[in-house]
């Protein structure tokens, strides 16, 4: 499992603000000072949103059906269990192959501390083989919404399709 940590969009446009507040006070000297107590609160306050912000203790599990079969929709299900002791709002994004059409999943999740939830997203295989499917990623932001959260769960898997072979069934 892979953790990053980047800073969300909220606090980019913040800084831009701070980057336009010291233009401003290049220009008009008395604003420096403006400049600098807004520089120092978001300081303050971004680096408090990471620390105390809640860290999501998230395992994932994903479930298929017994057989998966070429031209036929068929549904796969992750499991999330949020292991953490507050709540929690997730992004989620499966990788499934190239060689298969989806249809995405919802991907906002939240959980309440010690919750679990099974998410549904729909297959079907183009061509019968072994596949491989990705990582799970997931993103979460912290209380203020400053930092994002970034975590890959290396729950690879490799599976077979099987042709059609119920009589007088064809793939489409």
């Amino acid at each position: 499992m892979r953790i990053s940590v980047v800073p969300s969009k909220r606090l980019l446009k913040l800084t831009a603000w701070g980057l336009l507040l010291a233009l401003a006070a290049a220009v008009i000297p008395t604003w420096s000072g403006l400049w600098l107590a807004w520089l120092l609160l978001l300081l303050v306050v971004a680096s408090a949103d990471a620390l105390f912000a809640p860290k999501a203790k998230v395992e994932v599990e994903r479930m298929f059906p017994d057989r998966l079969v070429v031209g036929r929709w068929q549904t796969v299900s992750l499991r999330i269990i949020h292991k953490g002791g507050s709540p929690v709002q997730l992004l989620l994004y499966d990788v499934w192959p190239p060689e298969m059409e989806g249809e995405p999943m919802v991907p906002t999740q939240r959980l309440g501390k010690q919750q679990s939830r099974i998410c549904d997203f729909s297959i079907r295989p183009t061509t019968h083989g072994q596949y491989s499917f990705g990582p799970v990623y997931l993103r979460q932001w912290t209380g203020l919404g400053l930092w994002e959260r970034r975590q890959c769960v290396d729950e690879k898997i490799s599976l077979r399709v099987f042709p059609e072979f119920t009589p007088g069934c064809r793939a489409k």
